[in-house]
């Protein structure tokens, strides 16, 4: 009883181990499908800082936009999956009303071309609308480990109040998630619609700030792995000028031809500075590669665990075997076959295994939820991982009992009852 205690207590711990790590690679799996299903060409950021080189957004925009392999050019203020901006944002000029969060994305122009997000409803940022523009570059927020917190969405401030009337509102555009939180039924629904920023607590007296106005709505998009904050409601984007991070898109189909032309485009631009450039894909795999750690850690677990039990298990089987011997030779005397012995060795050998699988399924199941739960995007948990868990084990301890079994089952009769 203790041996088969001590060999199901290894089996839970592996079984366990085993659905962490089929859980583990298929987020992994599927974070890396969702960064990337909707991005057809290869995305290039050049993050040198225009302090540095002199070289304006715009002229930087226009340079390499000429080039023929360049299908869009846009520019981002923080780089995707390694910063964030939230702002506080609320549906009503109520000051009591409730407060939510919202992640808000500054971006220029041809953003939505560039990352390849569909428009469900109203428009984008376009250049024959002067009034998506903000007055007033945004006012930063608390930077925490690449993450910004701040009251701010497109960069119209308290102080744009100087005509002495009220601030035009500040056109943005709304993910399908954002307007959904708000109680709009349809995305056109959200068109037009005005959502609206708390009023800043300091300095004393300040003026509250502008409306922000849906001018269009687009499909959810996440640059980023960890959830955010349960009020989180989703992302709006802004329209700004002069960002630090500049965003072309270039054809996969001559991509070689489309850097080599890009480098010559920044050495005519800044010929005494060297150009900063990364594809988003390596981006995503600095983010990523702490995940990937966590998968290669639970597959290490995984095979040492499962080491343990089949030495425990291989143990248990010469013990129990030798032991079975006598009761084998009374069944195959009275017409049992070595075929039926086999099943039988086998069917005890798996019972301690199966109920080892519906003992680490609870705790698997737990464990799974609280994992995914830190992640924007999660896969759903499926009895998949849980069957695989269960098949996987019976295999192994079947293939390590298997030459026990078929020695004891191929036992005559009369080796261990002449004795009798």
């Amino acid at each position: 009883m203790f041996s088969t205690l001590l060999v199901g207590t290894q089996f839970a711990v592996a079984s366990f181990l085993l659905i962490a790590l089929t859980v583990i690679s298929f987020q992994n799996t599927a974070m890396r499908r969702n960064a990337f299903s909707s991005i057809e060409d290869p995305l290039v950021l050049i993050e040198n800082p225009t302090s540095m080189t002199k070289v304006g957004v715009d002229t930087l925009r226009e340079r390499l936009s000429a080039v023929p392999q360049v299908r869009a050019v846009t520019e981002v203020m923080m780089t995707p999956w390694e910063g964030l901006f939230i702002t506080v944002v609320k549906d009503s000029p109520d000051p009591q009303a409730a407060q939510r969060t919202a992640v808000t994305r500054q971006v220029g122009y041809d953003f939505f071309k560039v990352f390849n997000v569909p428009l469900l409803a109203g428009r984008v940022f376009d250049r024959a609308h002067s009034e998506d523009v903000p007055a007033q570059p945004p006012r930063p927020g608390l930077q925490v480990g690449g993450a910004g917190v701040g009251n701010s969405a497109g960069g119209a401030s308290s102080g744009a109040q100087s005509s002495g009337g009220p601030p035009p509102p500040q056109n943005i555009v709304a993910d399908r998630s954002f307007i959904a939180a708000l109680g709009f039924a349809t995305p056109e629904d959200a068109v037009d619609k005005l959502v609206y920023a708390p009023t800043p607590q300091f300095p004393p007296g300040a003026q509250p700030r502008p409306p922000m106005r849906i001018i269009g709505v687009v499909e959810d998009r996440s640059f980023s792995f960890f959830k955010l904050p349960d009020n989180t409601i989703g992302a709006m984007y802004a329209l700004q000028a002069d960002l630090g991070i500049t965003v072309a898109r270039v054809a996969a189909s001559d991509l070689e031809a489309g850097l080599t032309n890009i480098d010559a485009a920044w050495k005519e631009l800044a010929p005494n500075v060297a150009v900063s450039r990364r594809f988003l894909d390596e981006i995503f795999e600095r983010a990523y590669a702490t995940y990937v750690r966590v998968n290669h850690l639970f597959g290490t677990l995984s095979v040492m665990a499962f080491a343990i039990c089949v030495a425990g298990l291989f143990g248990m089987a010469v013990f129990v075997a030798g032991r079975r011997r006598r009761e084998i030779g009374v069944r195959k005397t009275l017409g049992g076959s070595t075929r039926q012995m086999i099943v039988l060795l086998l069917t005890g050998f798996s019972w301690p295994v199966l109920i080892a699988n519906l003992v680490a399924w609870p705790a698997g199941y737990v464990a799974a939820r609280l994992y995914l739960k830190q992640f924007s995007e999660s896969v759903s948990i499926t009895p998949l991982p849980f069957m695989l868990s269960a098949v996987i084990t019976l295999v192994i301890a079947c293939v390590a009992v298997l030459g026990q079994a078929v020695r004891a089952a191929r036992t005559t009769p009369a080796e261990v009852l002449r004795n009798e």
